[in-house]
């Protein structure tokens, strides 16, 4: 055999092994004791955790896994797993054992952006949509490009600084500023599930996930036909802004603006927060 093609050979069964890689990610659940109607999505350097509150409060059935590389759940050395489309199946196997269809999928920030790609691609599967801090990407291909970078040179500094400095640098971002007035045990409560995680893990994830690497959604919008919640807190004027350009493009949707909350109003005020989610999906029938 000549050496070009066992190279090709070799090319061909590594590219089967990494698809059976990201076929058999399965993603962390915590313990259910039913089958559940609504699947919560965390943001990025959150964890199941983040969403227990919101969940206590919403009189649902909820499952909110740990998405790849925080938590619990695999945190692949290769990237490939971490793309948003992979991503999209590792929610589907989720779908097929803890949740009956169709589901109320939310999603926060990284979650919010994920739920979006998969309710473009599955929105047979759904009964609705509730977005936290969401947007669609960034439309602009310099723009985005440029986000690209910004997110791999801090997943570098991830890997070499290691995840206590990185949780530092990451509270302190304007965006979350108004969680400086959580009370003091609600702060150290997210901050332990941010250094919960392995360094790796978030670092591949904001590689393959980030803002910057997820295709713009922008001109889809007005495909979704589903309802779609969209949500953002009273301090947090960018992605208020973003909520209602969002609104312009998507049939049948509404925005909500949470009081007293910034970016993630869920843990900033859940009970105001449960509240409007729970008006959204009553109007759904549920």
């Amino acid at each position: 055999m000549d050496s070009k093609r066992s190279e090709k050979i070799s090319t061909l069964n590594l590219l089967g092994s990494l698809e059976m890689q990201q076929i058999n990610i399965s993603l962390y659940v915590p313990h259910v004791k039913k089958i559940s109607t609504v699947l919560m999505l965390h943001g990025f350097t959150g964890s199941h955790k983040a969403m227990e509150e919101l969940s206590s409060l919403l009189p649902y059935d909820c499952v909110a896994p740990d998405l790849i590389g925080h938590g619990r759940s695999p945190c692949p050395d290769e990237l490939s797993p971490y793309r948003m489309k992979e991503m999209v199946k590792q929610l589907d196997s989720v779908m097929g054992i803890h949740l009956r269809k169709p589901v109320d999928l939310l999603g926060y920030s990284m979650g919010a952006r994920l739920a979006l790609t998969y309710a473009m691609s599955r929105q047979e599967d759904l009964n609705s949509l509730i977005l936290i801090g969401g947007t669609a990407g960034i439309a602009n291909h310099e723009d985005r490009q440029l986000r690209s970078s910004q997110d791999s040179r801090i997943a570098a500094n991830i890997e070499e600084f290691g995840l206590e400095q990185f949780v530092h640098y990451w509270e302190n971002r304007p965006i979350f500023s108004s969680q400086k007035s959580l009370p003091l045990e609600k702060q150290k409560r997210m901050r332990r599930i941010r250094l919960g995680h392995r360094t790796h893990g978030l670092a591949n994830h904001l590689r393959m996930a980030g803002t910057g690497a997820m295709d713009s959604l922008w001109h889809k919008l007005g495909d979704l036909k589903i309802p779609v919640l969209l949500i953002a807190g009273e301090r947090d004027q960018k992605f208020i802004e973003i909520a209602e350009y969002m609104k312009e493009k998507i049939p049948n949707s509404e925005i909500k603006i949470i009081n007293d909350a910034g970016h993630a109003t869920h843990y900033e005020n859940p009970k105001q927060t449960s509240n409007v989610i729970v008006q959204f999906l009553q109007k759904q029938g549920r």
